[in-house]
């Protein structure tokens, strides 16, 4: 057995494997048909891996990079928080296309496709927080490293 321990360097190595790993598991990368435009499916894609890499990256060197101190302890505690304050955030984001659409008595039967620009102004609202979540763990995690 290496008695080496494991170094935050390492942790946040394996954070970023475990989120590659999730978002393949959990993506259909063009397995499936489609209905959408494929520029809404390639900005999901964007916002589901490439906004939570450089999130994490950016904690990471927030938190002091390989000479920082218990990064994933801080940067899993801290997400947790800050999810649970963003979610009525993305509740808006996605119950908002319904009213208005109802409100315009257009039809939203799940067999009538949700016209574009529901869908584009949808996921750019939902990227924008997406951002802002990870700018504001970022930030924590810099305020706590700081004070240690």
């Amino acid at each position: 057995m290496n008695e080496k321990r494991v170094t935050t360097r390492d942790n946040f190595l394996y954070v970023l494997i475990f989120l590659l790993l999730t978002f393949l598991n959990n993506s259909s990368l063009g397995n499936e048909e489609s209905e959408l435009d494929a520029s809404i499916v390639l900005l999901g894609y964007f916002s589901s891996f490439v906004i939570p890499v450089v999130g994490i990256i950016w904690s990471y060197i927030c938190n002091g990079g390989s000479s920082g101190e218990s990064f994933t302890e801080r940067f899993f505690s801290i997400w947790w928080v800050t999810a649970y304050r963003f979610i009525p955030g993305y509740l808006v984001a996605t119950i908002w296309p319904v009213i208005i659409l109802k409100l315009c008595s257009i039809d939203i039967s799940p067999d009538v496709a949700m016209p574009t620009w529901i869908l584009y102004s949808m996921v750019m609202i939902l990227m924008s927080l997406h951002v802002l979540f990870y700018l504001r763990i970022a930030t924590h995690v810099k305020e706590v490293a700081q004070t240690t």
